[in-house]
């Protein structure tokens, strides 16, 4: 099985890469609606819902980042929206496609310690795969 290195997940944000990350994640989830009944045979039984993804990272903190961190706070602010790009830049990997919204944003550091921030990006509407070439 083939090993990947995790530097190679990226992120774009309005056709625009994100740098300075430290680590990304994509999480998608479908909601499982019950649908048991007298004659499951004692096992519950499930049909798939609604579909959901969402992205979170850390980024460094610097005035040079293409994510300064006014930029995403003024968008959940604004409530704008952003064109998202997930995807491993190694060749036939999947990348993930759609638009979200900002619905996290921390800053954080400690003494002597870098500045980072963090944040989440929900996805709305359908995120389409397709491979990276």
């Amino acid at each position: 099985m083939a090993q990947y290195n995790g530097t190679k997940l990226k992120l774009l944000q309005n056709g625009t890469a994100l740098d300075d990350l430290i680590d990304i994640t994509m999480v998608a989830d479908a909601e499982m609606i019950e649908v048991t009944n007298k004659d499951s045979n004692s096992w519950a039984e499930f049909l798939p819902g609604k579909k959901n993804v969402t992205i979170s990272g850390s980024a460094d903190l610097d005035s040079t980042s293409v994510l300064p961190a006014s930029d995403i706070f003024s968008k959940i602010s604004a409530g704008t929206s952003v064109s998202i790009i997930f995807y491993h830049s190694v060749t036939g990997q999947k990348s993930y496609t759609g638009t979200g919204y900002y619905k996290k944003f921390q800053q954080k550091g400690g003494t002597e310690d870098r500045m980072t921030i963090e944040f989440e990006i929900q996805m709305t509407g359908t995120v389409t795969q397709t491979s990276t070439t």
